[in-house]
């Protein structure tokens, strides 16, 4: 007993010195408790979540956290180490290819850093590797075409560099083999073809290249194959479309060219999302699209696809994201937008996008019947003509309507008030005219609202003072005419991009806005909202104006100039609060002044002015709490 206890310490110094290359030669458990005794050695941070912390001779190896032990013919041997998740760091000790019962290696999401160990293709038992979310580096090891009982590689998420080994493709029982986000870099072997298991392969964002070998194509259990995110390129082999239990199709941000087969998804019936954005694909979009009655995800941005969107894919019913921006996409006349009809059969659609294509014509009024839980329509920069349908009103889960750079033209409808979720509302660059809805006032939570360089007249609505979450505000280049309404200065988070310009507004004796009449519109409407007078305002008689009776008081006698209703509160603050009051108030006339300069070139911007306008409202803030503590103590 005392000899076989001296071997194991003998042999656990020697392990510790040297690096393991081949297995340690021991029997029966021994082995198993050395191999993860050597194996907790290699760590450089020691135990940080207390996984490890009892992995002592305290108690059998088999009873420690992340070690299960089979009960069967060979009791008391390690079958599986899961030790996931635990913010490990350090290297993975050879004497790992020691536990030769091995069936299951859990290392994922940890700081494993530096090789996988050659020896690791000793494990002939292994089925589950996943070594995921680490920093291992180096090369896949061909050993690993040694455990050939591997049904699962995981190395998604490290820094492997080097090819895939093409002895891989004896793996015969493998089903998952995953690489995606790491540095490989050569061609896909063609070897791989022959692992008539795999369901699942995931290379995406490496730097792999070369064409997708035909031989893939006698994959025909492959339900999901993500490659996008590399440097592949030519045409898509005819045998790819022969993998008919394919679920998922990510080929995105690569080189791929040429047309995809019309019958793509006749042979591909059970595809649910598909992604081919950013390649160089020419033709037609597969008029066989509609066959995969379960398609939900299309993605294809970027890909060069002209003519027509199939007239029926309304008939993959489940579809929830389409996004075709940026191709030759055409649509004119009736038959041209038959697909928009029929995509009113897609109750779940949520996003739809058909940004700059060659789309042209009046846009139906079945659109009306797209579903409610729509949240983004995207169709801009394309040759929209007619007038937006009154039915978009209906959309009433829109968050997002951008239909700007287009020919519309006619009143921008008053239903557009029903979208209550809506967020950003861009109409810029059309024809529209007729005067602003006042029913755009419904919109509260509207952040983005552009509908410059169009036709429109009239008044800016008052209502626009609901909107108190915009951002960003954008009335130039139109026909609007009227006093700037001071309702705009009392929406405070306006202060990133206001612009007023090229209208005929009146404001500051009747001047007219510039190309800086946004910042200097700005200012006049703060002048008048804090001071409550008009730059027309009977007061203002010799020469005197707005911002002279504004400047004249910035010495001693700020508080005289305020509109009393805003001084309401003033009795009720004493000291420092009154003192923080009196100084917001000279800040925000000293930046109505700097705003309204005479001379353009003297007036602040509208980054400073966003900037102005939060440190003023911060100090605000302290007096208003300063005024509620106040009262909280009486």
């Amino acid at each position: 007993m005392e000899a076989s206890l001296l071997l194991l310490l003998l042999s656990l110094l020697l392990s510790s010195s040297t690096s393991i290359t081949t297995p340690i030669i021991l029997t029966g458990n021994q082995t198993d408790h050395l191999a993860l005794i050597t194996f907790k050695q290699g760590l450089t941070t020691q135990d940080p979540n207390g996984i490890l912390s009892s992995w002592n001779q305290s108690m059998h190896h088999c009873q420690w956290p992340g070690v299960i032990c089979s009960t069967n013919k060979h009791p008391q041997r390690v079958t599986s180490l899961d030790l996931s998740s635990h913010n490990l760091t350090g290297s993975i000790s050879p004497s790992i290819a020691n536990l030769t019962f091995l069936t299951t290696l859990l290392l994922m999401e940890n700081n494993f850093h530096g090789e996988i160990p050659p020896s690791i293709g000793h494990l002939q038992k292994l089925q589950y590797l996943n070594l995921s979310y680490n920093s291992m580096q180096g090369d896949i090891p061909a050993t690993l075409s040694n455990c050939t009982n591997l049904r699962l590689i995981d190395l998604n998420n490290n820094q492997l560099v080097g090819s895939i080994p093409s002895e891989l493709g004896s793996l015969s029982k493998l089903d998952t083999f995953g690489l995606f986000t790491n540095k490989l870099t050569g061609f896909i072997p063609a070897s791989l073809g022959n692992l008539s298991s795999l369901r699942l392969i995931g290379f995406s964002s490496n730097k792999l290249q070369g064409p997708i070998p035909e031989e893939l194509g006698g994959l025909r259990k492959l339900i999901f194959f993500s490659i996008g995110n590399n440097m592949f390129s030519g045409s898509l082999p005819s045998s790819l479309f022969n993998l008919s239990s394919l679920r998922y199709l990510y080929l995105s941000n690569n080189q791929f060219e040429g047309e995809l087969p019309s019958s793509m998804c006749t042979s591909l019936p059970k595809l649910e999302q598909l992604f081919l954005t950013k390649n160089h694909f020419t033709g037609a979009l597969p008029s066989s699209l509609p066959n995969a009655t379960g398609l939900y995800f299309i993605d294809s941005v970027g890909t060069n696809f002209r003519g027509r969107v199939p007239p029926d894919l309304g008939n993959a019913q489940g579809l929830m994201y389409m996004n075709l921006n940026l191709n030759y996409l055409d649509a004119d006349g009736a038959d041209g937008w038959q697909f928009l009809t029929s995509l009113a059969n897609c109750s779940n659609l949520v996003k739809l996008c058909l940004a700059a294509n060659e789309f042209a014509g009046v846009l139906p009024n079945s659109i009306a019947n797209l579903s409610t839980k729509l949240e983004h329509l995207q169709i801009q920069r394309n040759h929209l003509s007619g007038r937006i349908p009154e039915g978009i009103g209906n959309l009433v889960g829109l968050t997002g309507l951008a239909m700007h750079e287009n020919q519309l033209s006619g009143p921008i409808p008053a239903s557009i008030g029903k979208l209550h979720n809506l967020q950003y509302l861009l109409l810029f660059g059309n024809g529209l005219g007729g005067n602003i809805p006042s029913s755009i006032g419904n919109l509260t939570k509207l952040l983005k609202l552009g509908l410059a360089s169009n036709h429109l007249e009239g008044l800016i609505p008052s209502s626009i003072a609901n909107l108190q979450q915009l951002i960003t505000l954008d009335l130039s280049n139109n026909g609007l005419n009227g006093t700037i309404p001071k309702e705009i200065a009392s929406i405070s988070s306006l202060a990133d991009v206001l612009n007023l310009a090229n209208n005929s507004l009146e404001y500051g004796g009747g001047a007219q806005v510039n190309t800086t009449g946004d910042v200097y519109s700005y200012g006049i409407v703060l002048l008048e909202m804090f001071t409550g007078k008009r730059p027309v305002s009977d007061v203002f008689k010799d020469g005197l104006t707005l911002c002279g009776f504004v400047e004249m008081a910035l010495n001693g006698r700020v508080m005289e100039i305020v509109d009393p209703p805003l001084l309401s509160e003033q009795e009720e603050l004493g000291g420092d609060n009154a003192r923080r009051l009196h100084e917001c108030l000279t800040s925000v006339f000293k930046l109505g002044l700097s705003c309204s300069n005479p001379s353009p070139r003297e007036r602040m911007s509208m980054q400073d002015v966003a900037v102005e306008i939060r440190a003023i409202r911060h100090v605000y803030s302290g007096v208003r709490r300063g005024r509620r503590q106040g009262h909280a103590a009486s």
